[in-house]
């Protein structure tokens, strides 16, 4: 949402009509998503919710230790839009989740549906009450083009703008992935009211996506992260 070829900034579609019951560190069983999500080449159907920030493919894990990206270890096959040690001040209320859109047609035969996941005014085990730390925030997977944004609002504090957390993408295998941010670095890429980050296939060949070249459309510091996020991942990141 910062680039003029990015999302609009300030995007937020309410899920908390779907609750999910998540207490401390605790992950859901497999949710069908009831389209099929391709992330790193691989075909995806279910989904994990963590009351931690994230979402994962794979194996259940409600790890609150977040890591850097890539780290090999559960969880993998992961999607974190804000990876912490996270607090539902009430278990029925903190996360949702809502499938919006229509299914495949002969007129739209990739169809239009997205998964909206959100953790709504959630704070922190260190900080409980939320007196001074606090944040809401969705994971949105869209059907046919497979591409994922992540959305925020109202962060409050440090730990709110995510100076304890991880933000990007990994692989089933733990071995590659696309970091935004990691424990509040760079600094650049602490979260703020409205942003919404959207990630999206690259379109070029393994070479490039692996080492992507500069685009004609995009400022030199826009670049500058494309190279620097999109090594080892099939996917890049707009804001």
């Amino acid at each position: 949402s910062e680039s003029p070829l990015g999302p609009a900034a300030g995007q937020w579609d309410d899920a908390t009509v779907a609750g999910v019951i998540l207490g401390d560190d605790d992950i859901t069983d497999p949710i069908d998503m009831t389209f099929t999500f391709m992330y790193f080449g691989q075909a995806y159907r279910f989904v994990r919710i963590s009351a931690n920030g994230f979402i994962t493919f794979s194996l259940g894990s409600g790890a609150f230790d977040n890591q850097p990206i890539p780290t090999i270890g559960l969880p993998e096959a992961m999607i974190c839009p804000f990876w912490d040690d996270l607090f539902m001040p009430d278990p029925g209320r903190g996360v949702s989740a809502q499938l919006v859109g229509a299914a495949p047609t002969a007129a739209t035969p990739l169809g239009n549906r997205r998964l909206i996941i959100q953790w709504d005014n959630v704070t922190f085990f260190s900080d409980q009450a939320g007196q001074f730390n606090s944040i809401s925030f969705q994971c949105v997977l869209f059907e046919g083009s497979n591409d994922i944004e992540f959305r925020y609002r109202a962060p409050r504090g440090p730990l709110g703008r995510g100076d304890s957390a991880t933000i990007g993408l990994e692989d089933e295998t733990g071995r590659f992935g696309n970091q935004y941010a990691f424990d509040g670095t760079p600094e650049a890429n602490h979260v703020y009211d409205g942003l919404v980050i959207r990630w999206t296939s690259y379109t070029q060949s393994v070479v490039n996506a692996f080492f992507p070249v500069a685009n004609g459309q995009y400022s030199p510091i826009e670049n500058d992260k494309r190279r620097r996020h999109g090594e080892g991942s099939h996917l890049c990141f707009m804001t």
